[in-house]
């Protein structure tokens, strides 16, 4: 299968005779998205500057943590010394920036903490950045020690820590009363000017990077410079000079992210495809060098995967627990509900790009079975109902005569969990296009091809599709006009994967629409027989609702007792606590091995949740072992979500497989459905 070098590459780099689109229509739909988010962070300061604090710094950290994983786990395809360096370097910023935002005054973590301590923080982590960006802009870019990098910088935030908590003889920063002390500001001065000093230096060997990686780290630079300039000129730490500089320095950490995604992704494939026009020779070798990119490429995405979701995991559990707490007023139950909305729409976009990867590698494995395709249908519905009511957007669905007309003596048969994939995807794009307090509406039909086929339609009354763009719209990263990316973002993966689907099943997807501002209708069209001749039986379908609406556990479930198994502890406590509110008897364990002592000590327990990645065993071993000696049934619960993972809980015994992050309502269906023993 033909490679295609992704939009990111450089400008001017030419593949097979095409020249690779310039990245600045992404930029400008990124930048509109980020003023929309510095007027919600705005709201939120006004609301509570401490909720602005917590939301912003943990975004940061949050990024910093992901460049660290990216470049750190990417170092094999971008062999670059300089961006290795740097995702160590927002490592150690991450440490320090959690420190600085739970020192806060009036976080409540460290009592009687003073303002300094916060300011003394954050300066070293400005000092820390700076260097950083100053080696980044002098190493050379070749490969090197990355331990003896990481170790560099554990030993620099230790000694930085030691410095702040222990010696006490890092310089005072803020005083209550006078406000910043004469050496933060200098120290903020000097750090800007470094930065500058560091843009130049790295603007010199331009030629040695990608240009789009250049590019996103001087502005990156650049912001992060006036950021600095931000910080020296408030006396309150409420002030609104502090708040710019928190903003300034989240856009400077979302350039960094961006950069590093370009050299760990893109670069290696540029590079690679130039490579291959200059002789037979070289296309030989980049062959070779393709077919282990793609092995590592799909070991990358995986772990990448894994990483980005296990963060996301407590945050979606606090979040949906703290839902549930009818004491919360109700415009902090909406702001959860935006946050809790998000977190999903980020869990779906790495689901798209891992589904578009096993697509392309022709990897994606159907679970064939007859299905009710209404319920299919309807259990989609259920997962964008809360985008919709957010809009005011309305979805009617047939009513039942029509439905049961169309579905009459005619079986459907394929994967549920696929087809609901495709059915959402078409959905979220219908609410997303919609106009607000607009109409959605979903209608089944019998195919033209003499009855052999169900077609479902979804109809919209937004924003419309020029017919130019009917068909482009399926294509990956394309999304009809670039009026479109930037007003709504995304990344245009939703309708190439859902087409593909729909072709696996012998199906297909096409649009119709009558033009801009006139809506849209998406049919998927999907081959049906009598069911005279169906051979399947007729199995459940395996397709638990996900909405915030599901019951909580009836009085039966509750007291179960549950072992939770996971190494993450910011997850383990979640869930705990997500549990224990739900009425279950919780213990958790750090790794196997304490799992194996809590069960041989005697302690019955009626259901296993358990990680797959532990320090000391796979959640595989542990519950193969679990079940045969002790009869426990289990719910895995990971990162990882590829179908040999699924594959494998099944296997291992496992009653069940959820990946992270795991919407409350669907784990506790899922201990509901097994937790019965």
């Amino acid at each position: 299968m033909a490679m295609e070098v992704p939009p990111h590459a450089s400008v001017g780099d030419r593949v097979a005779g095409k020249t690779l689109r310039h990245p600045a229509l992404k930029l400008t739909a990124q930048l509109v998205l980020g003023l929309l988010g510095v007027a919600g962070l705005y709201v939120a300061k006004a609301h509570s500057y401490l909720l602005f604090h917590a939301i912003v710094e943990l975004f940061g950290i949050v990024v910093a943590g992901c460049i660290f994983v990216i470049a750190w786990n990417g170092r094999k395809l971008h062999a670059s010394h300089p961006i290795t360096l740097l995702g160590a370097a927002y490592l150690a910023i991450a440490v320090l920036d959690m420190l600085h935002m739970l020192s806060y005054r009036g976080m409540g973590v460290f009592p009687n903490i003073e303002a300094n301590v916060a300011t003394q923080l954050w300066i070293g982590s400005r000092m820390v950045l700076t260097a950083s960006l100053l080696l980044f802009a002098t190493v050379p870019n070749r490969r090197s020690w990355p331990l003896w990098t990481l170790g560099a910088y554990l030993g620099v935030t230790v000694l930085l820590l030691l410095s702040i908590f222990y010696w006490r003889s890092f310089p005072a920063c803020f005083i209550d009363g006078h406000g910043l002390t004469p050496f933060k500001r200098g120290a903020e001065y000097a750090c800007c000017a470094l930065i500058v000093v560091a843009m130049v230096l790295l603007h010199r060997r331009r030629h040695e990077f990608d240009r789009q990686l250049i590019m996103l780290m001087q502005w990156a630079m650049g912001t992060g410079a006036a950021a600095g300039l931000a910080f020296t000129l408030y006396n309150d730490p409420y002030a609104i000079w502090n708040w710019t500089g928190h903003v300034l320095k989240v856009v400077s950490y979302f350039l960094a992210y961006e950069a590093i995604i370009v050299t760990a992704f893109d670069r290696p494939y540029a590079l690679m495809f130039r490579d291959l026009s200059e002789n037979e020779r070289a296309l030989r070798a980049a062959t070779d060098a393709a077919q282990a990119a793609n092995s590592a490429k799909d070991r990358f995405l995986a772990v990448l995967s894994h990483e980005l979701r296990t963060p996301l995991a407590p945050v979606l559990l606090t979040i949906s627990s703290l839902e549930r707490d009818e004491r919360l007023p109700p415009d902090a139950r909406a702001a959860l509900a935006v946050a809790r909305r998000n977190v999903a729409l980020e869990t779906h976009l790495i689901d798209d790009l891992l589904d578009l990867n096993r697509v392309t590698a022709g990897k994606l494995v159907l679970q064939w079975q007859r299905l009710d395709l209404h319920r299919v249908v309807s259990d989609a519905v259920q997962h964008v109902a809360d985008d919709a009511r957010a809009k005011g957007v309305t979805i009617v669905l047939p009513p039942a005569d029509a439905v049961a007309g169309a579905m009459q003596g005619v079986v459907v048969q394929g994967d549920p969990t696929r087809l609901q994939q495709v059915f959402w995807n078409l959905l979220r794009n219908a609410v997303k296009f919609s106009k607000t307090d607009g109409t959605i509406t979903v209608r089944y039909a019998r195919g033209r091809s003499g009855g052999g086929s169900i077609r479902v339609s979804i109809t919209d009354d937004g924003i419309g599709i020029e017919a130019a763009a009917l068909e482009r719209i399926f294509r990956v990263f394309e999304q009809g006009s670039a009026d479109v990316t930037r007003a709504f973002g995304g990344l245009g993966l939703g309708l190439s994967v859902a087409r593909a689907i729909a072709e696996l099943h012998s199906g297909m997807i096409t649009a119709t629409s009558d033009g801009l501002d006139r809506g849209a209708t998406f049919t998927v069209e999907l081959p049906c027989h009598p069911a005279a001749v169906d051979r399947t039986p007729n199995q459940p379908v395996d397709a638990a609702p996900t909405s915030s609406t599901d019951a909580a556990p009836t009085p039966l479930q509750k007291g179960l007792r549950l072992l939770v198994v996971e190494d993450h502890a910011d997850t383990a406590r979640a869930l705990s606590l997500v549990l224990t509110r739900q009425g279950y008897h919780v213990q958790t364990a750090g790794n196997a091995a304490e799992a194996r002592s809590a069960v041989a000590s005697g302690e019955p327990f009626d259901l296993v949740l358990s990680d797959l990645g532990l320090p000391d065993a796979t959640g595989y071993e542990l519950m193969a072992e679990l079940r045969q000696l002790h009869g426990l049934s289990g719910i895995a619960m990971s990162g990882f979500g590829m179908d040999d993972d699924i594959r494998k809980s099944r296997a291992a015994g496992f009653a069940d497989h959820l990946t992270k992050p795991v919407a409350i309502d669907r784990l506790l269906d899922a201990i509901r459905r097994h937790g019965g023993g």
